[in-house]
C-alpha cells in the first residue's frame, strides 16, 4: 500500500518495455536514454496507463536490404520516470 500511494497516478503500474521500429539510421546505441511521447497518440491516456516517458536502450538492430533500411531499439523503462 506504501508504494501505490508514492505513485502519482492513481494505482500500481508496471513499467512497460517497448520496441520502436523506424526508417534506418545510426544515431541509437546501446545504454542510452531516449524520452517517448505517448501523450501524442493517447492523451490522457497514457500517464493513467503508465506509457510513454524515458526509456533505455537495451538492444539496437539494422536491418539493410534492396530499397530497406530500418532500424528497431529494445527499450526498458527507467523506474521512476513517470510523468
Amino acid at each position: 500500500m506504501s508504494i501505490e500511494n508514492a505513485l502519482p497516478l492513481e494505482g500500481l503500474v508496471l513499467p512497460q518495455d517497448c520496441t520502436v521500429t523506424m526508417f534506418g539510421n545510426t544515431f541509437f546505441r546501446n545504454g542510452q536514454h531516449v524520452y517517448i511521447n505517448a501523450d501524442f497518440g493517447l492523451g490522457r491516456a497514457a500517464q493513467k496507463l503508465g506509457v510513454g516517458g524515458y526509456y533505455t536502450v537495451r538492444k539496437v538492430s539494422n536491418t539493410i536490404e534492396s530499397g530497406r533500411f530500418e532500424t528497431s531499439l529494445e527499450l526498458i523503462r527507467l523506474f521512476g520516470s513517470y510523468r
